[in-house]
């Protein structure tokens, strides 16, 4: 028997991991290449991404945090070409931290043994054992989407038709299409994909085992803000039994209830860069507070942001009897938030801050919306 496949990278060899269990890959792409990342499974279940060093492209430099007590290690870089979203795995490693190589295979276990008969039990089946698994490592459980997991059962036999016949094209819509969530009962501010194959059985467990044995599909099956999931199981029967794969989209959605938690973040975040730039903190317009809430609320059912801010000054300038200005800030992250720098250099301002999402037409995912009201002091309105 002769096992051919492409080489998509040249690696340095591997060294010992240093004292603190930091394991330096290097090498350089052989295919052309936008991006390279890697990650690499810490634990049982846990994942952690390998810092990259900068490095022009093709060249690489990984430093991956592996868990020495780890008995065994999976390690994956992948190189995403230019213009793809799916990456190719440029190589998978195994690894034995501690030294202690273990000649035998072992078929990864990691969820209790389920049959499935259709892509029905199937779906219920995989998002049961996925359930129990996150609620035994402290994850909130997650609940199927059955919009979407129309949308991924649709898609899914296009998905594996794709990668088996070197469609990526193909294949990159599919996934495409999974992330953005078209469907999803909700606003959704950030989405992973992940996907699996096993030949030969209607095993569910050994479906998710099998995904859960690297370290790119536990960020999306184990996401610590992940809400929903949508499945997208395939079934096909021959001559050996039957083999199952599956297509998987995870996402994390607004919350209106977070309103408040999200107001004390903005204003913890614009006082941490006023102190960088030994500045006060900003002082709080408690009587402005309720209207901020309430315009963050026209936008969160559907004003324009714009709008709100508007109708924010208006009302603010009215109350206060003094001049006011405003801003509307957008970012998809909180923590990606750019003050304007009137905010930010300002011996002392006076605000009030409101913060809602909303999802602007034509594109498949919310953002944050943070409407800042700044009080000029002793100015007329």
């Amino acid at each position: 028997m002769v096992a051919v496949g492409e080489r998509r990278l040249h690696l340095e060899p591997v060294p010992e991991p240093e004292a603190d269990g930091t394991l330096v890959l290097e090498g350089e792409a052989l295919v052309p290449a936008s991006e390279i990342h890697a990650a690499v499974t810490r634990g049982r279940l846990g994942f952690a991404y390998c810092r990259a060093d900068e490095l022009p492209l093709p060249r690489f430099r990984f430093r991956c945090p592996v868990d020495p007590g780890d008995p065994r290690v999976w390690l994956t870089v992948s190189l995403h070409p230019p213009g793809r979203l799916i990456g190719q795995v440029g190589v998978e490693l195994l690894l034995w931290p501690d030294g202690a190589v273990d000649p035998v295979y072992r078929r990864p276990s990691y969820a209790v043994s389920r049959q499935a008969w259709d892509e029905e039990t199937a779906a219920a089946g995989f998002a049961a054992l996925l359930n129990e698994i996150r609620e035994d490592e402290g994850l909130e459980p997650l609940r199927v989407d059955e919009p979407q997991s129309a949308v991924a059962r649709d898609l899914a036999p296009h998905f594996f038709e794709a990668l088996f016949e070197g469609s990526v094209g193909v294949a990159d819509l599919v996934m495409l299409g999974l992330l953005a969530g078209w469907s999803v009962d909700g606003i959704v501010q950030s989405a992973h994909f992940a996907s699996s194959w096993v030949p030969d059985t209607n095993d569910v467990g050994r479906l998710l085992s099998e995904a859960l044995e690297y370290p790119m599909a536990r960020s999306a099956l184990l996401a610590d803000d992940a809400e929903r999931i949508a499945i997208g199981p395939v079934l096909e029967a021959g001559e050996n039994g039957t083999s199952m794969a599956v297509v998987v989209g995870t996402y994390a959605l607004f919350s209106e209830e977070s309103h408040g938690a999200r107001v004390e973040q903005v204003f913890a975040q614009l006082a941490r860069e006023r102190a960088a730039r030994g500045r006060a903190a900003p002082d709080r317009l408690e009587d402005l507070a309720d209207l901020s809430t309430d315009l963050a609320g026209a936008v969160q059912a559907g004003a324009a942001p714009q709008e709100a801010l508007h109708e924010l000054l208006n009302r603010s300038g009215e109350a206060l009897g003094r001049a006011v200005r405003g801003w509307v800030l957008e970012s998809s992250e909180l923590e990606d938030i750019a003050f304007p720098a009137e905010l930010l250099d300002e011996r002392r301002v006076s605000i009030s801050i409101g913060v809602a999402s909303y999802r602007p037409e034509g594109e498949a995912w919310g953002r944050h919306v943070v409407l800042i009201v700044a009080a000029d002091p002793g100015r007329g309105i």
